[in-house]
């Protein structure tokens, strides 16, 4: 994915692989099944890095963000909306 930029709280809709995991005993079988699970993610952009993409998904008056950062080596896809 190529690291792209965005005004400032621009909506988008990013789609990437997040990992899977289970603490529980299983077999080899059930396991060899398992795979990164697809997710999409719809935010505000706040920032882009070099590593990671920065989303806020509630923004107050003043600018106060909650946040989720995904990593640009696991994101598919970006639409803009």
């Amino acid at each position: 994915m190529r690291v792209k930029t965005w005004p400032r709280y621009t909506k988008l809709l990013v789609t990437w692989l997040d990992i899977v995991s289970d603490s529980a005993w299983h077999g080899k079988t059930d396991i060899e099944k398992v795979q990164a699970m697809r997710v999409q993610t719809l935010g505000f952009f706040l920032q882009n890095k070099k590593k990671d993409l920065k989303l806020a998904h509630s923004i107050t008056d003043d600018g106060d963000s909650d946040y989720t950062v995904i990593p640009w080596t696991v994101i598919s896809s970006i639409e803009e909306l």
